[in-house]
């Protein structure tokens, strides 16, 4: 998916007016979009609906603060391109959701199924492009650092929040979406360097399958390393 350059959501050491933002403001900036992008209906029985509706409104601006995100980390087309996942996805979600049987067993086009589609893949678009840019812009140092600094500031008026460590476990689940992403670049990559140029259908989905145990075998241990290094902390 992204073998020719950076994985999808890994850092990108840059010098950009994003980069230099702090990381907790780009973290309740990624929260506040993607609540943003998900508000309102799925499903309108007009265009002037939905253009009434708040998700046009939302989206809009969701849109308009991503371009203006997209200039401050350096305007690369290489992010948007990485984006390209999303198209597949929402085909596979168009192919089983646009389609309805009636009681007659006709299959025919679903207008709800349509404007779900449409708008899900909108929305999927703007948190994903989001999400690459805070990730590309902000390193995993400084994310748990921005996590532990409102930790520590919670922990003052409720010290037992001290002990529990939740900004050491909520920064682990942020960085095991990047780390799924470049574990499955990795995986990629050595596959390639290994497999004939041209291969069949059959060989095709057996070897999609090898890689797809090897990414769960990596992750499984990756996972192992960091309980083994958590336990080792307490």
């Amino acid at each position: 998916m992204a073998m020719r350059g950076s994985p999808i959501f890994s850092y990108r050491n840059g010098n950009s007016f994003l980069h230099r933002i702090p990381a907790l403001i780009k973290i309740l900036l990624l929260v506040a979009i993607c609540f943003a992008a998900f508000c309102g209906e799925n499903s309108f029985s007009t265009l002037d609906d939905f253009f009434s509706d708040k998700s046009f409104v939302c989206l809009c601006s969701c849109g308009i603060l991503l371009f203006v995100l997209h200039v401050l980390s350096g305007f690369r087309l290489s992010s948007l391109i990485k984006m390209k996942f999303v198209i597949f996805y929402s085909l596979f979600i168009f192919i089983f959701r646009s389609w309805k049987f009636y009681d007659d067993g006709i299959l025919c086009w679903d207008v709800d199924g349509l404007w779900f589609c449409g708008l899900y893949t909108v929305r999927f678009f703007v948190v994903a492009f989001s999400s690459e840019l805070v990730y590309e812009t902000t390193s995993l140092l400084e994310i748990k650092s921005a996590l532990e600094d409102v930790e520590n500031f919670f922990a003052r008026i409720i010290p037992p929040l001290k002990k529990a460590r939740f900004s050491f476990l909520l920064a682990l689940a942020m960085n095991f979406i990047p780390e799924i992403f470049a574990l499955w670049s990795r995986v990629r990559i050595a596959s390639r360097s290994r497999s004939q140029k041209k291969i069949n259908l059959i060989r095709f989905v057996q070897v999609i399958n090898k890689e797809t145990e090897c990414l769960f075998s990596c992750l499984i241990r990756s996972g192992e390393n960091k309980r083994k290094a958590i336990l080792n902390r307490m």
